[in-house]
């Protein structure tokens, strides 16, 4: 049984090994990913950012965690490029970015709890990306709200359907803070590393975020599947003449 479980578990990331290869050699990125520039005015979030100080992070970083087109992959270099200049400070600019964040999927959250499907209704939101962080919502579970923060096209998006499921409101608090943690001090700790060239961070990021997502995604499809062997070696234990199906 262990090895049977060991064989399906290295087909598995094979398979997920051999697309993500696929599609970064065999395809060219750049004709599937959004130009920062075409979503806002990356003159404008510069200058929001350098202008506004904690608080203008805090709002930025809400209105990029309530699906608003603001790019946190501009916002948090430049923030780290801040702190490298030493104009602020990388755990009260981290503490503010987690702020907004937090506040800004509460709001996607609470949208998605109080109006449902309906919620498809109001500007800005896109049906079709919607759809999709819904049906990954179902097939995965709660989760995902953890991992698509690191997903191009669902990082905020996936706050609706937690909402719409009226997920565990300390799960989703949980799952989130613990995700945009992760990307919030990444992206900072990038731009105060590299200074002056913090720019190299938006755009590497733009260049490689699917490739990155296709990771994420092969995390959750290994993580689902470690779930569903350990459930059925459990079920087998338990009783092995249903768990085979054989009389």
């Amino acid at each position: 049984m262990e090895t049977l479980k060991k064989g399906y578990l290295i087909l598995l990331l094979v398979l997920i090994l051999a697309l993500g290869y696929a599609v970064f050699y065999f395809y060219d990125l750049d004709d599937y990913l959004p130009s920062i520039s075409g979503i806002v005015s990356l003159g404008w979030v510069v200058q929001a950012v350098e202008a506004g100080g904690y608080i203008g992070l805090i709002v930025l970083m809400t209105m990029e965690s309530a699906s608003l087109p603001v790019p946190s992959e501009v916002i948090l270099p430049l923030e780290g490029y801040l702190v490298y200049q030493g104009r602020t400070d990388f755990w009260l600019a981290f503490v503010a970015s987690l702020a907004g964040s937090i506040i800004g999927s509460a709001v996607d959250y609470a949208l998605g709890l109080k109006l449902g499907k309906s919620v498809t209704k109001l500007p800005l939101i896109n049906e079709r990306s919607l759809k999709t962080a819904t049906d990954w919502f179902q097939r995965r579970g709660p989760i995902v709200v953890l991992l698509a923060r690191f997903v191009i096209g669902l990082r905020a998006l996936i706050s609706i359907p937690a909402g719409m499921f009226a997920m565990s409101k300390k799960k989703f608090l949980a799952y989130t803070l613990a995700g945009s943690a992760i990307w919030n001090a990444s992206l900072i700790y990038a731009g105060l590393t590299l200074g002056s060239r913090w720019e190299i961070v938006s755009a590497w990021v733009n260049k490689y975020l699917i490739p990155i997502s296709i990771v994420v995604i092969a995390a959750i499809i290994l993580y689902v599947g470690v779930k569903l062997f350990k459930r059925r070696s459990h079920a087998f234990h338990q009783n092995p003449i249903s768990a085979t199906g054989q009389p």
